[in-house]
């Protein structure tokens, strides 16, 4: 489990999204804000997130 400022309010990138990945079977990620013009670049990053879960064929699970 993870909190959405640990891995997607941080300078992080895809590299770190695929270890995440190889490490995890599954990911639940909670405390996620609503996106706004205000907060694009933790908006990509999620988005970044989700593709490379979604290409490792990995769940992701959403809490607010």
């Amino acid at each position: 489990m993870f909190e959405f400022e640990e891995i997607c309010d941080k300078p992080v990138g895809n590299a770190d999204y695929i270890a995440i990945a190889q490490n995890c079977a599954t990911i639940l990620l909670k405390n996620i804000p609503q996106f706004t013009i205000n907060n694009r670049n933790i908006m990509r990053r999620f988005i970044n997130l989700v593709i490379v879960l979604y290409h490792k064929h990995h769940f992701i699970f959403i809490f607010k």
